[in-house]
């Protein structure tokens, strides 16, 4: 009676675990970065309702920045000498996709809480060109929504 493996068996086994890995590994790397664009949307929503609120309290015009060097969201004061009032870092490798803003890296609220223009904002991962499945909606009234993309369209 022969006990153990062949050497045949073996390998056959550690050529299976390889192909198995193989489609696990793309798929697990993906998650990661969809949760990374998740966080991303999250992240811009949160500071996004809150420059409309500092705009509101302050009575100034306030503006969320998009700083695409160095991947950073801020909100900054406008009247007089500009002063950052709130910074958050996005992870690496995501891009917001700007539509129908005036520039194409930030939104200006004013001093009644609506922004300058409304928009949409896209996130996607600057590595695969994939984009998260939902979108920001700014309303001409200052209303900040999230939304599911349409799933053929921008």
């Amino acid at each position: 009676m022969q006990k153990g493996m062949s050497l045949m068996e073996c390998l056959v086994v550690l050529l299976l675990l390889g192909v198995l890995m193989n489609a696990v590994i793309p798929s697990s790397q993906w998650l990661g970065r969809s949760q990374a664009l998740k966080q991303a949307a999250r992240k811009t929503v949160a500071m996004l309702r809150l420059a409309r609120l500092q705009a509101i309290t302050r009575h100034q015009n306030i503006r969320l920045i998009f700083d695409k060097s160095e991947n950073l969201l801020l909100i900054i004061s406008i009247p007089g000498e500009s002063r950052i009032l709130k910074e958050v870092k996005l992870k690496k490798n995501i891009t917001i996709i700007w539509r129908s803003f005036p520039a194409a890296n930030y939104v200006a609220f004013n001093s009644l809480g609506q922004p300058r223009q409304n928009g949409t904002l896209y996130f996607q991962d600057a590595l695969t060109n994939k984009r998260y499945p939902k979108k920001v909606v700014v309303s001409t009234l200052g209303s900040i929504r999230v939304l599911t993309r349409d799933p053929g369209g921008a």
